[in-house]
């Protein structure tokens, strides 16, 4: 029972591991390629016109990408410096507000006046044929539930908006779900992850199965005390963090003059650069931060930024103030924020997200702990505290990552034929393996939250659920 309860965490561990290297390839490729942005462009141009190749006379899609509210959401590519890229992730409610100015001009209103919903109600019946389908069936709609304000109809085109983001977030977890299974697959071929060869030698070789429980519970011990975010950060840091970069950063000790200030602060700053991955990603924040409720937007600040951030930095709410201690560029920009009105609020919180300023927000690193951590730090190079807490975690991390490599080079050294096919393909049979391969990529296409979430209920199961030999034998001979 013991060896079927260790091959099945054997298998899981091997499931997990190629799915996270698979998620990691496909993301990176999905941000190079743009697929949330073209995936968000033909989602509305199927709601704006119920056609994938609308005619260029009436292509509405066009002109809602000219618009200036969308033109700023465009951010320079990640990866390549010579133009531009559509946005990944649009607001419901500037598209809603882009959508209105775009009928407002139909109607011939002058620029800066309010949309005039009763003339629009009547000249509705002959503005259809210019219309696109899509649009003209929203408002058609609208007005029959009685629509009758900007303010209704503006949520109305919202909440339209919003359901066809949930259909196209769907086709997009479907398409690259397809595309995990392809990478998975490249992987198992290429270093042969072979189900049923793992399979086999996890039920021959004992060394082998008490070698990957113990790498199955550094991953997932079971208890809760370690979760998947933390687990492929630690990867991800792991394969994208420059080491020269951590080791200066756990040498550093408080600055005490401008010159160590400076020099402390470069230090982080490079390793806040290696921590970098998909500004696209910040797109989320910038839904929290457009929220027009000051409520609403002090306690999106408040999540941002812990209060140590925040160190004599004005409140969303509070009259500006002199930064003393905290960095003066993060103060001066939250003011601004906190300044602007409409347009010139969604252009300063893009310029704010496209800055550099260490703000926090997690889709801009690989590591968002690590990243709160560096910001922290950065902001005040001279105390102790941000520091202590930053490299404390940098060298649990790095510890972390070492025994998770010496354990996973131990496994592969009992598994001969696991490696660099171009290695190994002397001693594989290709058409049983083929089937190996199919299945390692298969089972990888669950995801790895599934297989994360199954190792550590495996792991718990074996640490608890099963009783050792011993007892029972000493029971005998009582």
């Amino acid at each position: 029972m013991e060896n079927l309860l260790d091959l099945l965490i054997g298998l899981a561990l091997l499931y997990l591991l190629t799915a996270v290297a698979a998620s990691f390839i496909v993301e990176f490729g999905a941000s190079w390629m743009k697929l949330r942005a073209y995936g968000l462009k033909h989602a509305i141009t199927r709601l704006l016109h119920r056609s994938d190749a609308p005619s260029e006379d009436s292509n509405w899609t066009t002109r809602l990408y000219n618009h200036g509210l969308i033109q700023a959401l465009h951010t320079p590519r990640v990866l390549l410096g010579d133009g531009v890229s559509a946005p990944s992730y649009i607001p419901s409610k500037t598209y809603a507000s882009v959508l209105l100015d775009l009928i407002r001009k139909e109607l011939k209103q002058a620029d800066g006046q309010t949309l005039d919903v009763t003339a629009l109600r009547a000249q509705f019946e002959a503005m259809a044929a210019t219309l696109p389908k899509g649009l003209s069936e929203a408002l058609s709609g609208a007005f029959s539930k009685g629509v009758a304000s900007v303010e209704a109809l503006e949520k109305e085109l919202a909440a339209q908006f919003d359901a066809a983001m949930e259909r196209a977030s769907g086709w997009y977890k479907r398409a690259t779900q397809s595309i995990l299974i392809v990478v998975a697959l490249v992987l198992a071929v290429c270093f042969n992850l072979d189900t049923f060869y793992i399979a086999q030698r996890l039920l021959q070789d004992e060394a082998l199965r008490n070698e990957v429980v113990g790498v199955a519970q550094r991953v997932n011990p079971g208890d809760g005390s370690r979760t998947l975010d933390e687990f492929t950060s630690a990867l991800r840091v792991r394969a994208a963090i420059l080491d020269k970069n951590v080791e200066a950063v756990i040498a550093l000790e408080p600055a005490k003059d401008d010159a160590a200030r400076g020099a402390s602060r470069a230090a982080l700053k490079r390793l806040q650069a290696d921590n970098y991955y998909d500004l696209n990603q910040a797109r989320l924040d910038y839904q929290l931060l457009t929220e027009a409720d000051v409520a609403k937007r002090a306690t999106v600040f408040a999540e941002l930024f812990t209060p140590s951030d925040r160190t004599d930095c004005p409140t969303p709410t509070s009259a500006p103030v002199p930064a003393t201690r905290a960095d003066e560029a993060l103060c001066d920009w939250l003011r601004r924020i906190d300044g602007a009105q409409g347009a010139e609020r969604d252009v300063t919180i893009l310029k704010f997200i496209d800055s550099g300023v260490p703000s926090g927000i997690q889709g801009r690193t690989l590591s968002p702990q690590l990243g709160r951590l560096l910001a922290a730090a950065i902001r005040a190079p001279d105390s102790k505290a941000p520091l202590d807490a930053l490299q404390a975690h940098l060298k649990q991390q790095r510890d972390y990552a070492h025994e998770l490599d010496a354990a996973l080079i131990k496994v592969r050294s009992l598994l001969p034929k696991v490696g660099w096919i171009r290695d190994v393909a002397r001693q594989i049979d290709f058409f049983p393996a083929l089937f190996g391969w199919l299945a390692t990529a298969l089972m990888a296409g669950f995801g790895a939250p599934f297989w994360f979430d199954l190792l550590g209920k495996l792991v718990n199961l074996r640490s608890v659920g099963l009783k050792p030999p011993a007892a029972a034998g000493s029971g005998k001979q009582k």
